[in-house]
């Protein structure tokens, strides 16, 4: 099955229960933290330091993932400054 692995270099656990929230589909386990979810036509599966997207090896594909979880966490930043 083609795959593109990504390893982040810092935890993103903190978003999980956010992407849950903002993500149609997204089904979150709290131990591990983890998600799932279809993007674009792919499967993606977060880890709180890896992210892999299933059917491609096209890292742009990857990068489109990343600017969603970048999007999601700037709208979790805004949730926080409004409390």
């Amino acid at each position: 099955m083609a795959r593109v692995v990504i390893k982040l270099g810092q935890d993103i656990s903190s978003l999980m229960p956010v992407m849950g929230r903002l993500i149609e589909s997204c089904g979150v386990s709290a131990q591990p933290p983890g998600a799932a979810f279809r993007f674009n036509g792919h499967g993606v599966v977060v880890d709180s330091r890896e992210i892999t997207v299933y059917e491609t090896e096209d890292p742009a594909a990857a990068v489109e993932v990343i600017d969603l979880l970048k999007g999601i966490e700037s709208s979790e930043e805004q949730l926080e400054k409004s409390d």
